[in-house]
């Protein structure tokens, strides 16, 4: 907007004409479109809890709508003073601003939760949408909040004297299985990877009857502790063997009556070629499977018996079985030597360290023994590595929370860090992981306390009983059809009302309601609370934009000719507006009166005969009377030159 008043030549008038011109407002009016656009994707991506945190109730969203109220603000100040027919424009954008200021008390006032009861029972606090750390104490065999504060961003706070720190907040976290070295029992297990760019895999050692998985076209075994593996069997033709677990060698199996080990001999024999396990043992299968197999009966010269079991498809697993007699040996029967298909890669460990063995068809050999600090490289040949990220002895598998993407259902997580003296004197404990609705457990002193990341609690000035909850359910169904609670209300002085709540007959108090909005099961009711300060201002503003709307588009008394709102001519205003201005632009020429069309221009000749008089008419009726002179020099390439001889 052009400067057209003293008051917009001064400084302060100049900014305020910038910050309500329409080139201030088109730029920011674009980067609120981005940012709604952004949290809608966030919305339909994610959820609307995760999208209200990073837009809608961002630091930077604030303060883009608070610049479209100061321009919406200013763009009216700039037409002052006002007239008539600004009534239409004031109200548009009197009605957007306070659209857009109660959505802030809306944002900053606005209480909303949840209030699960089961018949009978009794509340007046709701479970609200944000989410707080609270410090409990157990008495009696529940937990009482002693101090509590909302959680926003990392920082050290003070709960119940206690110092915490927070580290971080995550706005969603994730089980994920990891395995540590602190097992109770012997399990061999590896975690490598081929290649930097492959992620780490964690394999165990073979139980009874597993097939050692393929990675990378390489096939992997990690074997007992205490199991030997010798790459020299590879290439051999596959064969069973006993190994003696105290003893180096192999004891190749012959016939009934061998001796293998000290007072042991074998009792019978018994070899598959398709084996199956039946009821009563292996018996021979369907000849469409290959899965060669031994079984082996031994005898002590006392009468003790074990039964020994080995496949040659899944070599690793034991398969040893007490028949008779209180004796053991230290046999075990397993296959060896194969003419391999694909590199084998097998990890053995004794009492102090893993070892590493790799064979390839081609005949590359390589052995190992993985000392020192992890990680360790083997080379596989033809430009190819395994690089092994952790061997453990005592492996044991757990589950661990860890920070995830955001999705549709989230589950937030604070690391927490505790402050103080603990029992055992150190000064601070380790950095600890809380998940949202659970609870741990923490020493201070000689005194344990609950520590929990929980939604916010917040107090209503009001307390409902559930009576009664009913439900119906569709014929033949168990989906509900309709549902609905019988409740006694209670408010802040005593007063109490029964009423029946069910979908769109919420109960209302003093700017609060409360909805019925579901249930589980056959007698818990949930309630919907809510308190929204700027709802009404929200209706009124958005039925004065419709009210202004109207008046600026079809009422010309109110909006008529206000800068951007262009005039709307019918024939007869066109004709009265031209005869008007013919009387402000008439001019005199030898004593005769001319009236002269709008939009017109005239220029005379040196006097003569006869005065030659050039009168330029604008071909274009659609000029706005009001700047006729302006639109005549921008428009003197379309005139229609016509000249008037006067005398």
């Amino acid at each position: 907007m052009k400067p057209r008043y003293d008051w917009h030549k001064t400084p302060l008038g100049r900014a305020i004409l910038f910050f309500g011109s329409i080139k201030f407002a088109v730029p920011i009016l674009v980067l609120a479109t981005l940012a709604l656009c952004y949290g809608t994707w966030l919305e339909a991506t994610t959820n609307a809890t995760h999208a209200k945190i990073v837009v809608y109730g961002s630091w930077w969203f604030v303060v883009l709508m608070a610049l479209i109220c100061v321009t919406l603000i200013l763009a009216v100040v700039t037409r002052y003073p006002w007239r008539k027919k600004h009534t239409g424009f004031i109200i548009v954008h009197a009605a957007l601003i306070t659209i857009i200021v109660s959505g802030f008390v809306t944002f900053f006032t606005k209480v909303e939760g949840t209030m699960s009861l089961e018949e009978g029972m009794r509340a007046d606090a709701l479970r609200g949408q944000t989410n707080e750390l609270q410090i409990l104490t157990h008495n009696a065999g529940e937990f009482e909040i002693l101090d509590a504060q909302i959680i926003r961003a990392p920082g050290t706070i003070s709960l119940n004297g206690i110092e915490i720190e927070v580290l971080e907040r995550w706005d969603n976290s994730a089980q994920e299985t990891v395995v540590l070295n602190d097992g109770m029992n012997l399990l061999h297990a590896i975690e490598l990877k081929f290649g930097a760019g492959d992620e780490g895999h964690w394999i165990g050692q073979l139980q009874n009857g597993e097939t050692p998985p393929v990675l990378h076209e390489v096939e992997v075994r990690v074997l007992p502790q205490g199991q030997a593996w010798s790459p020299e069997t590879i290439g051999q033709q596959s064969r069973p063997v006993f190994r003696h677990r105290n003893k180096e060698g192999l004891i190749d199996l012959e016939e009934v009556g061998q001796v293998v080990d000290t007072g042991w001999a074998i009792e019978s024999i018994r070899r598959f070629k398709h084996a199956m396990v039946g009821p009563e043992g292996m018996i021979e299968g369907d000849e469409s499977r290959d899965n060669p197999a031994v079984e082996v009966t031994l005898v002590h010269e006392n009468g003790s018996r074990e039964r020994h079991a080995a496949f040659d498809r899944f070599r690793g697993s034991i398969n040893k079985k007490q028949v008779d007699g209180e004796d053991f040996s230290e046999l075990v029967l397993e296959y060896v030597g194969h003419g391999l298909d694909r590199p084998t890669l097998v990890f053995t460990r004794d009492e102090s360290a893993t070892t590493a063995h790799f064979a390839s068809p081609d005949g590359h050999r390589i052995e190992q023994v993985l000392d020192g600090q992890a990680p360790w490289t083997i080379d596989l040949g033809d430009g190819s590595e395994c690089i092994i990220l952790e061997a453990f002895s005592n492996a044991r598998g757990t589950t661990k929370l860890v920070k995830a993407p955001q999705g549709e259902e989230n589950m937030p997580a604070l690391v927490v860090r505790i402050h103080g003296t603990a029992a055992d004197g150190t000064a601070s404990h380790e950095p600890m992981i809380l998940a949202w609705g659970a609870r741990s457990m923490i020493q201070v002193g000689d005194e344990f306390l609950g520590i929990s990341y929980t939604p916010s609690m917040t107090r209503v000035p009001f307390a409902i009983e559930l009576v009664d909850f009913r439900k119906v359910d569709y014929p033949g169904s168990s989906m509900a059809m309709a549902y609905e609670s019988d409740v006694i209300f209670t408010d802040e002085h005593g007063n109490t009302h029964e009423q029946t709540i069910w979908m769109n007959n919420p109960l209302e108090y003093q700017g609060w309601k409360v909805y019925q909005s579901g249930f589980v099961g056959s007698d818990v009711s949930i309630f919907q609370v809510t308190k929204d300060p700027g709802l009404l201002a929200t209706y009124i503003g958005c039925i004065f934009l419709c009210l202004g709307i109207l008046v600026m588009y079809y009422s010309k008394a109110y909006s008529h000719g206000h800068p951007g709102m262009p005039k709307v001519f019918d024939s007869k205003k066109k004709r009265s507006s031209n005869h008007a201005f013919a009387e402000r632009t008439s001019d005199v020429v030898d004593g005769d009166r001319h009236d002269l069309p709008p939009s017109t221009s005239v220029a005379t000749a040196s006097p003569g005969s006869g005065l030659e008089v050039q009168v330029c008419i604008d071909s274009d009726p659609g000029s706005r009377t009001h700047d006729a002179d302006g639109h005549l020099r921008k428009t003197r390439g379309r005139r229609d030159h016509r000249t008037h001889t006067v005398g």
